[in-house]
């Protein structure tokens, strides 16, 4: 805060009101000058000094804390202003004359603007960030000024206290750095008052390490003989991903019927489409004949109206139904796939996400380039598919270090 304007909070004992309380007020005093603005709060000289005491009972502690708040949005207001005097003041804190500066109204506004572009599951994660926010700030109320370089210090703490992990906290601290500069961009915190970048908080990294599957595994997967209908289902949705480029399976239920052109699939990645929307990458990938069996067995009928290639989503579904009927699909894929995976020997957790890594591990052991890799998954950059082969299995690093003597 600015070195010449002050803010303390006081009972304003100059009058006093006819049930025989004092207002509470925050006090600003620049250059020697001091000016009082109400709370909502008016108190005895003696309870007073009961809230503000050292160790308040429970009721007063309540108290004291709104007072606290209210002090610090005095002085939030004072260090965004560029000259200081009360008219600039009482001009930004007048009704329509301040922009929200709340960061779960923030969080709500971003959510909104997510579900509007359709990107519902990733406006759940800021859901689950602003619910993580508000328990460990116990505060009906957070304005962004609040975000510092120790806020985010103690909150990744506080989290990994509770047992999240170091990728969950990235993804939480991603979504808040998110908001910040959505703020900044809006004019309504300071770029003076980022926290985040080199030399401040910087927002840690998980590295998971992804358990590709060999190509045998694959095969004994494709080989499984499924004992009913889902097991079945199971199996060849995951082999169809592994096959079509490690599709991404929200990829697989969006795709459409005329998605296949001269025999290939030709379709833009949902994950980046926003991103990429002056260049969008188009990736097409051949449909082998194990795909087009897969696609005759568990495709839309050709007479079905529906346009999805594919009965995961339906017509007239809207972004929230869409996105709960991936997630249902996605877990009951993982569950039996897990299953037949333990059933035909393989020792590591098989999912949908492992079929992508799968795809790329095993075209790279096979001699192909990183370039046609990063391409074939749709990539933006070449150094996110040098991550994904970052994790070859166990037994290649151990073959190669026995070669070393």
């Amino acid at each position: 805060m600015k070195t010449d304007v002050t803010t303390s909070i006081v009972l304003d004992k100059r009058r006093k009101r006819k049930d025989s309380l004092y207002p509470v007020k925050i006090r600003i005093t620049h250059n020697r000058y001091s000016k009082y603005f109400a709370t909502s709060y008016a108190l005895t000289i003696q309870d007073f000094n009961k809230v503000m005491g050292k160790a308040p009972r429970e009721d007063f502690k309540d108290i004291r804390k709104k007072l606290i708040e209210k002090e610090e949005e005095a002085r939030i207001v004072i260090r965004d202003i560029d000259v200081f005097s009360f008219e600039e003041y009482t001009s930004t804190c007048q009704n329509g004359g301040k922009k929200e500066t709340d960061v779960y109204v923030l969080f709500s506004q971003k959510i909104e603007k997510l579900n509007h572009q359709l990107r519902v599951k990733t406006g759940r994660t800021y859901n689950t960030t602003r619910t993580a926010l508000k328990t460990f700030s116990k505060s009906d109320s957070l304005p962004i000024q609040r975000i510092t370089v120790k806020f985010l210090e103690d909150f990744e703490q506080w989290m990994l206290k509770r047992n999240r992990s170091i990728t969950t906290v990235g993804i939480y601290c991603r979504n808040i750095r998110s908001v910040f500069n959505d703020a900044i961009a809006d004019g309504i915190v300071k770029h003076e008052s980022y926290p985040f970048g080199r030399r401040k908080y910087q927002i840690p990294t998980g590295r998971s390490i992804k358990k590709a599957l060999r190509k045998d595994d694959v095969l004994k997967i494709l080989n499984y003989q499924a004992n009913n209908e889902i097991e079945a289902y199971s199996r060849d949705m995951w082999i169809f991903s592994y096959l079509a480029n490690g599709m991404n399976f929200t990829d697989i239920a969006n795709l459409m019927k005329d998605s296949i052109v001269d025999g290939f699939l030709v379709f833009n990645r949902s994950k980046t489409i926003r991103s990429t929307r002056s260049n969008p990458i188009l990736i097409k990938v051949f449909i082998s004949k194990q795909m087009h069996e897969i696609t005759q067995r568990w495709s839309n009928t050709d007479d079905s109206n529906d346009k999805y290639l594919f009965p995961i989503l339906k017509q007239g579904m809207n972004p929230e139904q869409q996105a709960n009927r991936v997630e249902l699909a996605i877990r009951s894929i993982n569950y039996h796939i897990g299953k037949i995976a333990k059933s035909v020997g393989i020792d590591k957790k098989v999912t949908t996400y492992t079929a992508r890594h799968s795809f790329s591990t095993v075209l790279k052991r096979s001699g192909a380039s990183v370039e046609f890799i990063s391409e074939s998954l749709g990539h933006q950059n070449i150094s996110t598919t040098r991550h994904y082969l970052d994790s070859f299995e166990d037994d290649e690093k151990i073959k190669w270090s026995e070669k070393l003597l």
